[in-house]
């Protein structure tokens, strides 16, 4: 049986101190039972007005509000999820303030219990809260999310040694994608080896195309990958002494856990102390039916060149890369470069993210050590990740606000986000 994981987790005070904000890029433990924050505050322009000014109060009004919270839990702090702005446009003309105009901040924090080399963010630091500038409406809203495309359709919860989601071990790929209506994420790793997932948490294996094992786990992606992929709307459970427990809420008592550690060869938990001399456990991950053949499994990923035709790539290897839905039900490729390729109508190019790379550190899917050495970190026409804006020929530079950077090069335009001038991310459009 695999280790248990024992979360010891001290009563914690945020009345008397402020709580820990920490930076988008740390892994980072999701508090249990806990919900996402969506922080909003706005600012004024006027005409003359410096920007940049009024957008540091801004994000320091953002994480000053932030660092007050308070979560009723073992929470350690707040991860950052996001911080985008959106502007007045019908005050904008050609990105610029044309007279006075208001502007909106959105930080998207998710409470955790623990970071593993978590970097926090200081009071004095609110402009590495980082954020995507776009002019373009931004759904941020937690009803919009809410309401998001769904088109996967569970009609089961249950988790056991022969199914799935009513999904029966020995159903072919053709048939489970009919059943479901879409997976959140699917990838042909090779010749032999598919590997699907139904939201964030549940992992489908498919072995010459017939369901031979499926895996659950709290902490099944990285960190990065959890905000990319859509979440699926389902609460799992598994059958224990004739009734179906919740893999989310329920303590799991003694005869429970003794009849599922007789079903099941890989269970993880995770050990809550809820009083002085109180210890509440949770099943956190299970693994069902064959998935060993698993570790001789080499994935490559194809990365993409820049100055090569976008769509000829996307028709050469799309079949090939991890494909993946947003919460919005966009469709995206993930190269090995650390690239997202996103999609209209699941086909045409879109657009080219550049995003940071995959922490698999705490992730917990069977091929996250796989997988993670088949990525690296991207390039952009030799602007590589985490370096600074050089001076390439071909690089222009049309603005420079906030730690954005307007470039066109190449037939390409769009922006680098920078944090103390050090390139992160990317979007990218063709001309």
């Amino acid at each position: 049986m695999r280790s248990v994981l024992f979360l010891w987790l001290l009563p914690l005070s945020f009345s008397s101190s402020a709580a820990d904000i920490y930076f988008r890029g740390s892994e980072c433990t999701e508090a249990a039972n806990a919900k996402e924050v969506y922080l909003r505050e706005e600012a004024s322009f006027e005409k003359g007005e410096a920007r940049k000014e009024v957008m540091s109060a801004l994000k320091q009004r953002l994480l000053n509000k932030a660092s007050q919270l308070t979560y009723e839990g073992n929470s350690t702090g707040y991860i950052v999820e996001s911080l985008k702005f959106k502007l007045d446009e019908a005050k904008i003309k050609g990105g610029k303030i044309t007279r006075s105009t208001r502007v909106t901040g959105f930080l998207q924090l998710s409470p955790v219990s623990q970071c593993s080399h978590g970097q926090k963010i200081k009071q004095d630091e609110a402009n590495k809260l980082g954020f995507v500038y776009n002019y373009a409406k931004i759904s941020l809203e937690k009803v919009e999310l809410e309401n998001a495309i769904r088109g996967q359709q569970l009609r089961s919860a249950l988790l056991n040694k022969d199914s799935v989601y009513g999904l029966k071990l020995g159903t072919t790929y053709e048939q489970a994608l009919n059943k479901i209506g879409r997976f959140s994420f699917d990838w042909q790793v090779n010749s032999k080896w598919r590997l699907t997932t139904i939201g964030r948490n549940t992992a489908l294996y498919f072995h010459q195309g017939v369901l031979v094992g499926a895996q659950y786990n709290r902490q099944l992606l990285p960190m990065i990958w959890s905000n990319l992929i859509e979440l699926a709307a389902t609460k799992p459970t598994m059958e224990a002494g004739g009734v179906e427990v919740s893999l989310l809420h329920q303590a799991i008592s003694d005869s429970y856990l003794a009849e599922l550690e007789h079903k099941y060869d890989m269970l993880d938990y995770d050990t809550f102390r809820v009083s002085e001399d109180e210890v509440e456990l949770r099943l956190s991950g299970v693994v069902i039916g064959d998935t060993l053949s698993l570790k001789e499994v080499v994935p490559t990923m194809a990365c993409y060149d820049e100055r090569r035709d976008v769509q000829s790539f996307i028709d050469e290897y799309g079949e090939q890369l991890p494909a993946f839905y947003d919460q919005l039900g966009n469709k995206g490729l993930i190269t090995g470069c650390s690239q997202i390729i996103n999609l209209w109508d699941d086909r045409n190019f879109k657009s080219l993210s550049l995003i940071e790379q995959a922490n698999f550190n705490s992730a917990k899917l069977l091929l996250s050590k796989a997988i993670s050495n088949a990525l690296s970190d991207w390039s952009f026409y030799n602007v590589k990740y985490l370096n600074g804006i050089s001076a390439h020929p071909e690089l222009v530079i049309k603005d420079s606000k906030d730690g954005i950077y307007e470039v066109q090069i190449g037939g390409w335009f769009g922006h680098f986000s920078t944090d103390q001038e050090l390139a992160y991310e990317g979007v990218f459009y063709l001309q």
